[in-house]
This record gives structure tokens, C-alpha cells and sequence, in this order.
């Protein structure tokens, strides 16, 4: 297991990408169906899913997307509900305007457009960063997260010793 507390590791593994070209299936109907990827994710002790996809400017998702992350942000509702009441689930399309040469942007300050939680499309208020809606909603479901500021050594050493 890696121990990366949420940090880039591999620059250059990161921004790989796996083609899925190959792996593309059709049904009786001529529909064709292939995987995709997903941006975000994250998960805090099964009482909040989130997952999400960072989108330049205005681009909105895919058809084949769209079914996908409602689909399962559907069926983890249903399902955390059963155990636990405030339980929530959500899928947030992120907006970010990174020029094409930039090879990493700031997530935090990226600007969630919409979110679909319990069967339903939202609008959250404009210029909504991701860092103030993921404290919105760890408020919003009663959850003991804060936001986490790297220590120093110089700090770690004054909270041990004195």
C-alpha cells in the first residue's frame, strides 16, 4: 500500500493515460459501451461517496459518462441509506481552465458547476470552489473532517516538547 497522504508521487506516471479503444463493447441495440475514466474519488468511512470529473471551461459530460457516474451514485445512495441516515452520495462536474502547457492545476480552486445527488441535478452558487464545497458538505452531513495544513518539523518538534 502507498502511503502518499494525497500526494502526486510520479509527475510523469500521472499523466499517462490508459486507452480504452480496445476495449469498447456493443449491445443488441448498436449501442457502444466502453469504460471510463473518473477524475475524482473519495470516500470517508462509508457515510460520504463523492466522485467527480474536471472539465475545461464550459465542456459538459458525455452521454456515456453521464449514465455511468448517476448509475452509481444512485445505487451507493440506496445502499447507504439502509445503515446509515446521512449517509450521502454525489457526483460533481469541476470546471478548470489550465492552459494546455500547464502539466498541473490547483484542484482547490477549480469551481464545481453542478452536482447530482439523490436522483437530482443542482446548481450550486456561482464561483463555488471545490475546497468550500467539500467543506459545505462535510458540515452538511455531520462529519469531523477539517481542512489539514502540512506541518513543519520546526512545528511537530515545539507540539512534542512542550
Amino acid at each position: 500500500m502507498i502511503n502518499s497522504k494525497g500526494k502526486i508521487q510520479d509527475l510523469q506516471r500521472l499523466q499517462q493515460s490508459a486507452e480504452f479503444d480496445n476495449i469498447r463493447f456493443t449491445n443488441p441495440k448498436g449501442t457502444i459501451m466502453a469504460p471510463t475514466d473518473i477524475d475524482m474519488c473519495f470516500d470517508y468511512r462509508k457515510k460520504l461517496n463523492i466522485f467527480g470529473d474536471f472539465k475545461l471551461g464550459d465542456k459538459g459530460l458525455e452521454e456515456g459518462q453521464h449514465y455511468t457516474f448517476t448509475n452509481i451514485i444512485d445505487l451507493l445512495q440506496q445502499g447507504g441509506e439502509i445503515d446509515e441516515p446521512k449517509y450521502g452520495a454525489y457526483f460533481i462536474i469541476i470546471e478548470h481552465n489550465t492552459p494546455r502547457d500547464e502539466a498541473l492545476f490547483d484542484a482547490s480552486t477549480c469551481v464545481v458547476k453542478r452536482v447530482y445527488y439523490k436522483k437530482k441535478w443542482f446548481t450550486p452558487p456561482p464561483l463555488l470552489t471545490l475546497k468550500d464545497w467539500l467543506i459545505r458538505i462535510f458540515s452538511k452531513h455531520e462529519l469531523d473532517l477539517e481542512y489539514y495544513v502540512e506541518k513543519t518539523i520546526e512545528q511537530i518538534f515545539k507540539e512534542t516538547f512542550n
